[in-house]
């Protein structure tokens, strides 16, 4: 479990949250990261890269690595283009 988060916190919060991790994460398990998508609700989201390990979009170690923090940035930013941009 990640420090500080618990299921009965997630149910408090009111807003969509998008959680990019890897599925190799000892800090924050994907199953963890699914059970508070759920609690969340609506709009939120968990993006998981296969072989990947807790920061490697903000501290890519490879080249694979960078490659797969781009694809990550570009799955940040289309999410909050969507949610946050209003449509005409």
């Amino acid at each position: 479990m990640a420090r500080g988060w618990t299921p009965a916190l997630a149910s408090t919060i009111r807003v969509p949250v998008l959680f990019v991790s890897g599925d190799s994460d000892p800090l924050c398990t994907v199953s963890f990261l699914k059970d508070i998508e759920k609690r969340i609700g609506e709009g939120s989201e968990v993006v998981v890269f296969e072989g990947r390990g807790h920061g490697f979009a903000h501290n890519p170690s490879s080249p694979e690595e960078d490659e797969d923090a781009e694809k990550a940035f570009t799955i940040m930013r289309n999410w909050l283009h969507e949610g946050l941009v209003v449509q005409n």
